[in-house]
Parts: structure tokens; sequence; C-alpha cells
């Protein structure tokens, strides 16, 4: 799948050239677990996101839900399984219109799914469910706190009894005490109903303790793919090493600092570059990463886009278990 957008802003002028949001992503869901999107701002993440949900059109590519591709159908024809695919937005204020209350706001959604209980009874099911009294049926978005809203935005999003969420940086704008709390109300609405999430985080936290299999992006590709358990535990591509070894300021000395730690900041890829995206950052860089690089299978499930973990250059990495807070890999440095 590819998705390219027009640049923008001081560098639009350098360059005709549209750069690569989602660039040939093949991507696997598996009914009733979760895969977990990872990378920094500007990896592509929320597009591929985006795309999957029918919010933006893919340039190439397909999308099959339950055997149907549905990137090819128009809007009417889409409408009737836009209810089995739902999204939880990153900010909660901004997800809902605040001239209406919370209780209309699902209401619209929920009729999309009809049945024989009565609105209200299954309205304020939906809230206790997420854990809200029924009384925030009748509050505005801004009488809410932000884990209020976001529990609200769950409710909504399950009124219409979904197959698959999408779920973009869904506990990014909430106080730490409250994301424990709702990383906890998933993970037991997805027992109770059978649901497969598609995971946006930063919160390697959020990682570790929901998600079946882990995908890592960089700069519009995936870099390294698996179980969750493998790519935490054994991680084979450089940029997967340099984002846990930012998360993790255990056992750090100059040595692992030097051959570990991805240094300065996402790049744009020129036109023409065919190699790996992370030269000229990467520690372990050599002359052969200028050539075209492949995912490459170093055991069942687990994949990397890097040469040398292809050849057993990297391997054996174990990395420990974090004991320091979730940082945000907006940015590393």
């Amino acid at each position: 799948m590819r998705k390219a957008f027009a640049p923008r802003g001081r560098h639009a002028r350098r360059t005709a050239s549209a750069v690569a949001a989602v660039d040939g992503i093949d991507l696997a869901l598996q009914a009733g677990t979760t895969t977990a999107l990872v990378g920094e701002s500007g990896s592509g993440k929320s597009t591929l996101a985006r795309l999957i949900v029918r919010l933006h059109d893919a340039d190439e590519g397909t999308i099959v839900f339950d055997g149907q591709e549905i990137q090819a159908l128009d809007e009417k024809a889409f409408r009737p399984l836009r209810r089995r695919v739902q999204m939880v937005f990153q900010n909660p204020l901004t997800s809902f219109d605040p001239s209406q209350t919370i209780g209309a706001s699902i209401l619209e959604t929920m009729r999309l799914a009809p049945d024989d209980e009565p609105e209200q009874e299954r309205l304020g099911r939906l809230l206790s469910e997420v854990g809200l009294s029924p009384r925030f049926a009748g509050l505005r978005p801004r009488e809410m706190s932000g884990g209020e809203l976001q529990r609200a935005g769950i409710a909504r999003a399950l009124s219409v009894r979904p197959d698959l969420v999408v779920m973009d940086e869904p506990t990014s704008a909430l106080d730490m005490s409250i994301q424990g709390q709702v990383l906890e109300l998933l993970a037991d609405l997805q027992r109770r109903h059978r649901l497969t999430y598609l995971l946006v985080t930063h919160d390697l936290r959020a990682v570790r303790m929901m998600a079946d299999r882990v995908v890592v992006m960089y700069l519009g590709q995936v870099v390294e793919e698996g179980p969750t358990e493998a790519v935490f535990g054994d991680p084979r591509h450089p940029y997967t090493r340099g984002l846990l070894y930012a998360y993790d300021l255990s056992g750090r000395d100059e040595e692992r600092d030097r051959d570990v730690r991805i240094r300065g900041s996402l790049r744009t890829p020129r036109p023409g570059d065919v190699g790996c995206r992370l030269v000229g950052r990467c520690p372990l860089s050599a002359d052969r990463c200028g050539e075209p690089q492949a995912l490459a299978e170093l055991a069942p499930g687990h994949r990397a886009r890097c040469w040398r973990a292809a050849e057993g250059q990297i391997a054996g990495d174990r990395q420990p278990h974090a004991t320091t807070d979730p940082t945000d890999l907006g940015e590393l440095t």
C-alpha cells in the first residue's frame, strides 16, 4: 500500500516530489488480537491507520476486510461496512461535537446498527460498560475530564458492535494516572467482545501490556515486525534497538551508547534513494546500506529490513525489561 502527500511549508519549494507517508506496507491483522504500530512522529503510523478506516484513500494497493476489497468501494457501497471498522481518536475533546451532549453523539453513531433494545437503555448500558454513569449522557464535552471523554469515545465506537477498532494514540492526551485505567478497560472489552485492535502509540508500556504483535515503522516503511515478545526481547533492526534503548535507561554504558543509540531526527528521503532510510542516523551503517533492503524472515513471524539482521550480525541482543516510565518517542536525540 502507498500514500503520498505533496510537500508543504519551507520544504515545498525544494522539491516537487510528493512525500510517501506510507510506502509499500503489507499488513495482516488477526481477528481477536492486538497489533501495535510504533515509531517516531512522522513515521507514517497515523496515516496507515486512517487509510484502514477510509479517512484517506490510498494511492496504490488494496485493503481487504473479511474477504472483501474495500479500497475501490465508493462511500455508498462502503457504508454497510463502516460500522464494523471504528476509530478511537487521540484527542477525545476534539472528536466530539461541542454543541451536542455526549448521549446525542453516541446515539447518532449507534443508529448505524439498530436493534430491538430501546435506545436509552442501550445508551445507558454502553456508558456503564466503559465505567461511566448514565448521567454523563446529558453532559457536553467541555463538562467532562479527558479520561471521561476517552471512555465516552470508546463507548461510541462500541455502539455499532464493530469487529475492528483502530486506536490512534488513545492515551497520549491523558494523565499518567488515567492511562493505565483506560488500557485495562480496552483489554477487558477486547476479551468480552473478541475485538480486533490496531493500536497506534508512542507508549511502549501500552504495547507491552496489550499487543500480540508489533510493527515498527520508519519513514513510511515497516522496518521490523513480529510477536511482541520477540521484537521487545530480541530486536534485530537498528531502529528498533534504538527505540528500546531510548525507552529503557537501565544498563547504559559508553560502548552500548555508541553501538545502539539513534541520533538526529527524521529526514525526508531524497528522490532516487533506494537504500535503508535510517542511513545517516544508524550507528551500524555501511556502504551496503545504500542498496535496497527487503524484509527478511529471521524466525517464524519475525522479519526485519536490514542486511545485517538477515545475515545474523544483529542477534542475541536481549533487551532488559524496562524499569522506567514510558517515554515519548516523538524524537530521538
